[in-house]
């Protein structure tokens, strides 16, 4: 039996040296996870990638085990990757000064934190709480990613805090000369629940438009058979920004997005949106101070998703909501760079106080 396993039958406790004291030092965060950016390209991934990053930029050092890599550790813009079991997890959690997990993992992590450090608990849906059992216990911490999920979670009675998915404009902007006249529409992902069977179902009811279906990291992508001779499939991964290059509209005909990241990348080119009417992408594509910056249509409604593209032929109309989504665009922008600050300010003072009250194992 590997040493300080917690989850061997005699649930021996392994003994965490308390946290060391942050004079002098840049604090350390642990990310305990199932999988890692970029070698899974899925938004919950990139969304934790972008809060490392962002970390590592306000001081910090970032360390992600990402259970189910295989092969050697790697770096990817100073955030080191590798992979431990479970029974393992002794050596990370002693150098942390707090841990952040999320989906699938959730139950692993809280296991270990229990030994002295906070756990940050990134939320992208309004559930994941409540189906993890996370216990308001003054050790467990959730990062929502919108307004509305927290407000879902109003009754949580500890410290929380909202970070959307950071968005930086530049690293996703493209310029084309004449992209409204390309006429193309892209969906990223192509679950049944994202909308991929919409996508080839609307190519075939406007065949003078190109439709792009990019595969998803995860599930069943539903792919055309036969694919319409206007469509076409792009493989996961990859520069996104080739993507937003080709097209002219970008759909996200999802049946629950609790933000919606890829949508939000779009709207960095000026690239007009059509989104479903779901809490997490209204939030995302409403300006506080220009309102609406994307069309709304009802999940399942054909007809809408139709009748907003071919609005989006006329010149006037599209330059209209291009106008929009890069207002829209900069405005997250500049809306990820106070989250961060805010995440910063949150966790040097999880930091803190649990060196204040430490002692080397929780009960």
């Amino acid at each position: 039996m590997p040493p300080h396993d917690p989850f061997s039958a005699d649930r021996s406790r392994p003994e965490l040296p308390p946290p060391e004291p942050l004079e002098g030092r840049r604090p350390r965060i642990l990310a305990h996870v199932l999988r890692a950016f970029p070698m899974h390209f899925a938004g919950a991934e990139r969304m934790l990638h972008g809060i490392l990053e962002g970390l590592v930029e306000r001081g910090w050092d970032a360390h992600v085990v990402a259970v189910e890599h295989r092969g050697d550790p790697y770096e990817w813009n100073g955030i080191t990757v590798q992979s431990l079991v479970d029974a393992h997890m002794g050596g990370p959690y002693a150098w942390c000064d707090v841990a952040v997990t999320h989906l699938d993992v959730t139950s692993h992590a809280m296991a270990w934190a229990r030994y002295g450090r906070p756990l940050l608990h990134i939320c992208h849906n309004h559930r994941q709480l409540l189906h993890h059992r996370v216990p308001d216990d003054g050790r467990n911490f959730p990062i929502f990613n919108s307004e509305w999920i927290a407000e879902e979670w109003a009754h949580w009675t500890g410290p929380s805090i909202v970070c959307r998915p950071p968005l930086v404009p530049a690293e996703h902007e493209t310029t084309v000369r004449g992209r409204q006249k390309l006429r193309t529409a892209a969906l990223m992902n192509l679950l049944g629940i994202k909308g991929g069977d919409l996508l080839w179902r609307l190519a075939r009811r406007l065949p003078d438009w190109r439709f792009v279906g990019v595969k998803g990291a995860y599930g069943e992508q539903r792919v055309a058979d036969p694919m319409p001779s206007n469509g076409e499939v792009v493989p996961n991964g990859g520069d996104t920004r080739a993507i937003w290059a080709r097209t002219s509209v970008y759909l996200q005909p999802s049946w629950y997005e609790s933000f919606g990241m890829a949508v939000c990348e779009a709207l960095c080119s000026g690239i007009p949106a059509v989104v479903s009417r779901t809490d997490g992408l209204v939030e995302s594509t409403t300006s506080p101070e220009h309102g609406p910056c994307a069309l709304v249509c009802d999940y399942g409604d054909d007809d809408q998703w139709h009748d907003a593209l071919v609005r989006l032929r006329d010149p006037a109309e599209w330059e209209r909501w291009s106008r929009l989504a890069r207002l829209r665009a900069a405005e997250l922008g500049a809306q990820t760079v106070i989250d961060l600050d805010r995440l910063d300010r949150f966790c040097r003072g999880l930091v803190v106080a649990n060196q204040q009250t430490s002692t080397s194992v929780r009960p």
